[in-house]
């Protein structure tokens, strides 16, 4: 009996899922006609793999670096039949080229003092060209020294006018003082000091503010005589010593 039995031996084994190369079916898959192959079996067979993927890659390197070859000879080939053509070309225009008497005196050894009309023609064109840009600039400094100027004047009138909306608008304040106090009932005793206060408060302020043109006017006048004046240390000189343009005034 155990004869009988020795060759149906159930045994149980245990393999990782990427081991198992049989087809898996969607319930019980049937392993009746799987065989186990030994592991060594299956490195040798890749080891094989290996070695002739190895061949085949040095082939295909041998290969190419032949074709590379070849294409670099095809290349130089047709380099040198390029240059061939360019060359007969060459030839065939130097043939066919009529000279004249500037390419007689260039090659007998005229072409040196070409060169040098050549070179003093180009430094007066420089020469021409630096004056010009120096001109230009000169012009351009004049401008925006003018432009300051004008800006200087516009900024004086803003002031000016600055100055004047602050004397109307301080006129147009006294006026409605004036108007709220004649309405308000006050006695006349009050209303006169009042007036008088706001009479020489005005008269205050005009000297003020003619004191304040005289010293703006003094200012301009000393800016006009500094512009005259250069170098800018004549100024001090000037204030040291006087104004020698202007003429002593008589006691």
């Amino acid at each position: 009996i155990n004869a009988e039995y020795m060759g149906s031996l159930d045994v149980l084994f245990r393999f990782k899922q990427g081991q198992i190369e049989v087809e898996q079916a969607a319930v019980v898959t049937d392993y009746a006609d799987a065989i186990l192959i030994h592991k060594n079996v299956i490195q040798h067979l890749n080891t094989d793999i290996r070695a002739s993927g190895t061949d085949k890659v040095r082939i295909l390197r041998e290969i190419k670096d032949f074709k590379k070859g070849i294409r670099a000879v095809e290349w130089e080939i047709e380099m040198l039949n390029y240059q061939t053509g360019t060359l007969e070309l060459e030839y065939r225009h130097l043939h066919t080229l009529r000279v004249t008497k500037a390419m007689q005196e260039f090659i007998k050894g005229g072409g040196e003092g070409h060169n040098e009309s050549e070179r003093a023609k180009l430094a007066q064109k420089l020469d021409h060209l630096k004056s010009t840009y120096e001109a230009k600039v000169e012009e351009k400094r004049r401008g925006i020294l003018k432009v300051r100027h004008i800006i200087r004047e516009k900024e004086a009138e803003n002031s000016i006018l600055e100055e004047q909306a602050g004397d109307a608008a301080m006129v147009v304040k006294d006026r409605d003082d004036i108007v709220s106090l004649q309405s308000t009932g006050l006695d006349q005793a009050r209303a006169q000091k009042m007036m008088k206060d706001l009479r020489v408060t005005r008269k205050l302020e005009d000297v003020a503010r003619a004191q304040q043109d005289e010293i703006q006017e003094l200012r301009e006048r000393i800016d006009r005589l500094r512009e005259r004046t250069f170098p800018s240390f004549a100024v001090v000189s000037k204030r040291v010593m006087g104004n020698p343009d202007e003429k002593p005034r008589s006691a």
